[in-house]
């Protein structure tokens, strides 16, 4: 057999093989668009949703949870400085020296949680309760600053500050929990509301 007729052969088996890879090819893709087609409604039928409608609320589920699987060690560090305030306040023992030397450690963790929070990326659907936490963190730091300025200093007009720095707190808290239940109940997402938190899985 001479060489021209070999590369002949050779290159229908080559062309042969593309034809097939090219038909294999369409057909999955024919199968899986059709598949999507019977899929898609039959989901959304069974949410009560359009076609589209599912795939926006698939979408902003994603972000929901990537937003919070974000925040979530932010969130962990910051209530357990305030929790260990309260259980100062709780526990009677805790002369001003006490708070001081607590506020000098817990101000600049605050401020580097306000730092960490500003890095993290946002979104539409989130974006108020990400404000709302940005307000929650800065009210305590703002609050401990002027308690601790007052309990130096017997500052009055300090201590009325942190006072309204803690209303503050406790407004965005009240607002961001009730922001994060809206978004729950919108796109379906199973919660506990303990009252003064509400228990989630990231997922």
């Amino acid at each position: 057999m001479s060489m021209n007729k070999e590369k002949e052969i050779i290159s229908s088996i080559i062309g042969k093989k593309k034809s097939i890879g090219r038909i294999a090819l369409g057909v999955f893709v024919v199968v899986f668009f059709l598949s999507s087609i019977l899929y898609l409604p039959s989901v959304s039928k069974l949410h009560s949703v359009s076609p589209i409608q599912f795939i926006i609320n698939m979408h902003s589920k994603y972000e929901i949870f990537t937003y919070l699987k974000d925040v979530q060690a932010i969130e962990d560090d910051f209530y357990e400085i305030v929790n260990n305030e309260k259980l100062l306040y709780t526990n009677g023992k805790a002369d001003e020296k006490s708070f001081i030397l607590f506020y000098e450690e817990a101000i600049p963790v605050l401020e580097q949680l306000m730092i960490a929070l500003a890095k993290i990326d946002t979104n539409p659907t989130v974006i108020e309760n990400y404000q709302l936490f940005s307000e929650e963190i800065k009210s305590i730091r703002d609050m401990m600053v002027e308690k601790k300025f007052a309990m130096e200093y017997q500052d009055s007009i300090s201590y009325e500050k942190a006072m309204k720095y803690t209303e503050r707190y406790t407004l965005a808290s009240r607002m961001r929990r009730e922001n994060l239940k809206s978004l729950f109940d919108r796109y379906k997402i199973l919660y506990i509301d303990l009252g003064d938190k509400i228990k989630y899985k990231v997922k």
